[in-house]
C-alpha cells in the first residue's frame, strides 16, 4: 500500500478518473478505490464475462456502419488525432473519439458531425433499451465533452430494437438500431456530475479505502468484481436461507422484528413458502407434503425427462429471429419405463445453419404421442411455444406435446422444502440437498451460461474440428447431467 507520505506525490496520477471508474463510483466509492489502487485484487474476467464485453464490442462496431466515411480513433495519439478529426469538416463522424477535461478520460462511441463543429454525441450498448445508468454514462462524458470545448446538439442512447425480424442477408441498420435521446436527462446531472467527481476525487487520497457495508449495491447495477472480498468472513445474512428472504427486511423491521429467531410463524408479512422453510429450518426436519406423492404418481409412463441447451446471439443469425431470440440447439431425454428400466436419448446440433428445424423434429420424434414430460421451470415448454411459432408445420404437433409437460420445480415449490435449499428452488441448489449422489463438479461445464458459450463455439465456422469434438462430449454430459437429475429427484419424491 502507497504511504501517506508517498501520496502526495503519487496518488493524484493514480486516481485519474475515467468513464468506467466514475460509474463504478457511483455504484460503489469502496469498488473505485480497490479499482484504482488494487485492481489486482479483483478475479480475472471468466469466459462469461468476457463474452459480454466480446458482444458489445461486436454490436459497437456494426453501430459504426450506420454512420459510414467516419475516422476511428485508435490509442496512438488518441486525444490528438480526436483534435485533428473534429478540426477536419469533411469528417462525418468519429468513432472512440479521445478526450480528458478536468482529469476525467472518456472514450465517446460516436460523434456524429451535426454542421460544422457541432455533434450529437451516440453512446452504443448492446442492451435493448435505456437503463438509468446510460443516464449517468451519458452525462459524464457530456460534462468532459463541452467541457473540452466540443459543441454537443443532443446526447443519444443506440441499443439494438427487439422488434427487428431479422430477413437474412445483411442487416437493416435502421431496423436493428433504435434511438433514446437522453440529451435532457444527461443535462440535468450536470451539477451533480460535478458533485460526486469532487466526492470520488476526495475519497481517492484516502489511503484506505472506505468502510462501506456491503448491500444491495454489490449487486446492482452489476456484481462487483470484489464481492466476494467484501463479503469475506461477514456471517451469512440469516433471511438469505428463506425464499425472497431479502424482501422481507422492511416488513419485519416495520413489525419491529429484529431477529431471524424473533419471527413468529404466523407473522403476516410471510409467504406460504417462507412460512415452511421457517419451520423446516428451525425443526432441523425436511417439509414434505404427502400429496406429493399422488401428484407424481399421477404421471403416465413412459416419463420422459427433457432439458433443452439454448443461445441467445445479440445479433441475430436466423431469418425470422430477433436480437436475442432463444434458440434451442441441444436436448437430452432420460425416459423411464414403468418396469423400472431408464433409456438416454441426445440431440446436439453442431452444424452452421439454423437448428430449430432439426432440434424440433427430432425431440418430437423422440417423445412420442404419449407418456408424461417432466422439465424443471416452465423453460422448455415457453422454447416449445417458440418454435411453434417458428415453424408452423409442426405447431399443431408441439400443441398436442405441452399438455404432457409436468413441471417439477412448481411441484417441489408447492410440497417441498428443506433447509439445505438455503432460499433457492434452483436445480443446482435442490439437487444436492435431496440428491447428494448428482451433482456437476466432475463436468467440464457446470452451468447453462457456459453451455451456451460452448454451443456458439461448437458452431463457428472456425472452431477446430478437435476442438468441437471436445466441446460436444462436454455439453452432452452437461445436459445430460440436468435429466439424470430429473430423474433422480422424480424417483425420490414419489
Amino acid at each position: 500500500m502507497i504511504s501517506l507520505m508517498e501520496s502526495s506525490t503519487v496518488r493524484p496520477s493514480i486516481a485519474k478518473l475515467s468513464k468506467s471508474r466514475f460509474l463504478s463510483g457511483l455504484q460503489c466509492h469502496k469498488r473505485l478505490h480497490l479499482e484504482s489502487y488494487a485492481h489486482d485484487l479483483a478475479p480475472s474476467i471468466d469466459r462469461f464475462t468476457q463474452s459480454l464485453f466480446d458482444t458489445g464490442a461486436a454490436v459497437g462496431a456494426l453501430a459504426r456502419s450506420r454512420f459510414p466515411g467516419g475516422v476511428l480513433i485508435d490509442d496512438d495519439h488518441a486525444e490528438e488525432r480526436t483534435r485533428l478529426a473534429l478540426a477536419d469538416p469533411t469528417v462525418p463522424a468519429i468513432y472512440e473519439a479521445a478526450f480528458t477535461w478536468d482529469d476525467v478520460r472518456v472514450r465517446a462511441d460516436l460523434l456524429v458531425r451535426v454542421s460544422g463543429d457541432v455533434f450529437d454525441l451516440v453512446e452504443v450498448k448492446s442492451t435493448t433499451g435505456p437503463k438509468l445508468e446510460h443516464e449517468w454514462d451519458l452525462a459524464v462524458q457530456l460534462a468532459v465533452l463541452e467541457g473540452s470545448g466540443v459543441r454537443v446538439r443532443r446526447a443519444f442512447l443506440m441499443h439494438l430494437d427487439r422488434s427487428y425480424v431479422y430477413p437474412g442477408g445483411d442487416y437493416d441498420l435502421r431496423r436493428l438500431f433504435a434511438g433514446a435521446d437522453l440529451t435532457e436527462a444527461a443535462r440535468g446531472r450536470q451539477r451533480e456530475v460535478r458533485g460526486k467527481l469532487d466526492a470520488m476525487r476526495a475519497m481517492l487520497w484516502n489511503e484506505e479505502p472506505p468502510a462501506i457495508e456491503v448491500g444491495a449495491h454489490c449487486e446492482r447495477p452489476h456484481t462487483c468484481p470484489f464481492i466476494d472480498r467484501c463479503h469475506d468472513g461477514l456471517p451469512v445474512d440469516p433471511l438469505l436461507r428463506l425464499p425472497k428472504g431479502r424482501r422481507l427486511r422492511e416488513r419485519l423491521a416495520a413489525a419491529g422484528i429484529d431477529g431471524f429467531d424473533d419471527i413468529p410463524l404466523d407473522f403476516p408479512g410471510l409467504s406460504l413458502h417462507q412460512r415452511r422453510a421457517l419451520e423446516a429450518i428451525r425443526s432441523g426436519d425436511r417439509f414434505c407434503d404427502p400429496e406429493i406423492r399422488e401428484v407424481l404418481g399421477g404421471a403416465v409412463f413412459p416419463v420422459h425427462f427433457i432439458d433443452f441447451e439454448t443461445i441467445m446471439p445479440a445479433l441475430p443469425l436466423y431469418p425470422g429471429t430477433r436480437p436475442y431470440d432463444t434458440i434451442p440447439v441441444q436436448w437430452s431425454d432420460h425416459v423411464l419405463h414403468e418396469d423400472g428400466r431408464i433409456d438416454h436419448c441426445e440431440y446436439l446440433y453442431d452444424g452452421q445453419g439454423d437448428p430449430r428445424r432439426p432440434f424440433a423434429e427430432s425431440l418430437l420424434a423422440m417423445l412420442g404421442s404419449c407418456g408424461t414430460i417432466v422439465v424443471y421451470s416452465n423453460y422448455e415448454a415457453t422454447r416449445l411455444g417458440d418454435l411453434a411459432a417458428w415453424l408452423p408445420d409442426v405447431a399443431d404437433e408441439i400443441a398436442r406435446v405441452q399438455p404432457r409437460i409436468l413441471d417439477l420445480l412448481a411441484v417441489i415449490r408447492r410440497h417441498v422444502y428443506d433447509q439445505a435449499f438455503n432460499g433457492s428452488f434452483s436445480l443446482k441448489s435442490v439437487l444436492p440437498a435431496l440428491v447428494p449422489s448428482l451433482g456437476y463438479d466432475d463436468l467440464a461445464i457446470q452451468d447453462g451460461g457456459l453451455a451456451s458459450l460452448a454451443l456458439l463455439e461448437v458452431m463457428a465456422p472456425e472452431t477446430s474440428a478437435e476442438r468441437r469434438l471436445e466441446l460436444r462430449h462436454q455439453l452432452l454430459a452437461y445436459c445430460g447431467r440436468d435429466t439424470e437429475a430429473l430423474v433422480g429427484l422424480f424417483q425420490l419424491l414419489r
